[in-house]
């Protein structure tokens, strides 16, 4: 129910999702044998956070700034990491064919959000939710809700990355057809 905290944290998603992305990056160079490049940008995106802290705390920000910072150093960083990445694979890295799996990836999150979205709309999780009883069974629904829409989006869209998924709940739904 606080603004600021909510303001807050939606400044950190950015940073969230890109850390995430900074994880499989840097295993890109772990394969080639090295550490040392992921180390040195990180240590360029610390710096660069803490310059983009301090501007944003003298421009007014406050404490939404922080997350901000976090957000955009984040993403430098990955961005870095995957020019020198797509580099080293002489630009085989990021091609059509990866910009086709992350188009469909994004079409098969944003139809996921709007699920998940709606389903905070259809039962809101409430200030006044103040037992486990109350809140649990909420939060498995709405849970519920967005796996299926994103696999029925990725199912869908053809994404080849859920496919093993697929074929997992075959198995397990049809054991006992045979």
């Amino acid at each position: 129910g606080d603004m600021l905290n909510a303001t807050i944290l939606g400044t950190f998603i950015v940073a969230i999702f890109a850390r995430s992305i900074f994880h499989i990056a840097s295993r890109g160079f772990y394969a080639y044998q090295d550490t040392r490049t992921p180390f040195i940008v990180s240590i360029f995106a610390i710096g660069a956070t803490i310059g983009l802290s301090i501007l944003f705390y003298h421009l007014g920000y406050g404490p939404e700034g922080l997350g901000w910072a976090q957000s955009i150093g984040a993403v430098a960083e990955v961005l870095i990491l995957l020019f020198i990445l797509n580099r080293r694979s002489k630009n085989k890295l990021i091609n059509k064919d990866f910009l086709r799996a992350t188009e469909k990836m994004l079409i098969a999150g944003f139809i996921t959000a709007c699920v998940a979205y709606s389903m905070t709309k259809f039962l809101p999780l409430m200030a006044t939710d103040n037992s486990f009883l109350q809140t649990f069974p909420k939060f498995c629904v709405i849970t519920l809700a967005s796996l299926i829409a994103y696999l029925a989006s990725c199912y869908f869209l053809g994404i080849d990355e859920a496919t093993p998924i697929f074929k997992k709940l075959k198995k397990i739904i049809f054991r006992n057809t045979d």
